[in-house]
């Protein structure tokens, strides 16, 4: 199996970042990454695609189970969570709002199928 540590960050004025730290990249032919995130930037957006960078970076290892570990309860729970609920209100917030982000977390999702792929949410900053 592939464990990845995904973390992305955003500072308001600046570009958002996402990381993928991979444990034993070099079992899987692997190199850990560090990113700039296009579209507009935002914290939520860049965790999104820290995971959406370490499943594309493991397409060549698409028959070994991925383990993503992150921090954003936002993330995991976008994806596994929200989303079901979401195709049902056609994509509207529980506030009517248009769901931000959308594009990534249906990338995301695309990725995943027909891939062993599960997202754990993991404390930050601990220690």
């Amino acid at each position: 199996m592939i464990v990845a540590y995904t973390d992305g960050s955003f500072k308001k004025g600046y570009n958002a970042g996402a990381g993928v730290q991979f444990v034993n990249p070099e079992r899987w032919n692997l190199q850990n990454i560090s990113t700039e995130v296009p579209g507009n930037p935002s914290c939520a957006r860049a965790e999104l695609y820290a995971i959406l960078t370490a499943i594309n970076a493991t397409a060549n290892n698409r028959n070994v189970p991925l383990h993503i570990r992150t921090d954003s309860k936002y993330s995991k729970d976008a994806l596994e969570k929200f989303y079901p609920k979401w195709v049902f209100t056609k994509f509207a917030t529980s506030s009517g709002r248009k769901v931000k982000n959308l594009d990534l977390i249906e990338s995301i999702l695309t990725e995943m199928r027909d891939r062993d792929v599960t997202i754990k949410w993991i404390r930050s900053h601990v220690g």
